[in-house]
């Protein structure tokens, strides 16, 4: 049986950073809009409806890519 490990006071403040982060994200974030609505129809569709006030049918769904310099 494994035994739980204990945090250290660096891994507490790290995972209290990362929460505070997470907790400050909105869809309006290109990093976290891109990774929830990159192929998933289902969820593109239910907020262009909210927003549209209208019944509409998403076919495909592909997100902004991020053109890199050499």
């Amino acid at each position: 049986m494994n035994k739980p490990t204990e945090k250290s006071d660096g891994d507490v403040m790290q995972n209290r950073k990362l929460d505070k982060l997470i907790d400050e994200l909105t869809l309006f974030d290109d990093d976290l809009m891109s990774r929830v609505f990159n192929g998933n129809i289902e969820a593109t569709e239910l907020v262009i409806r909210i927003i549209l006030v209208r019944n509409v049918k998403i076919i495909s769904v592909k997100v902004q890519t991020e053109l890199k310099p050499y």
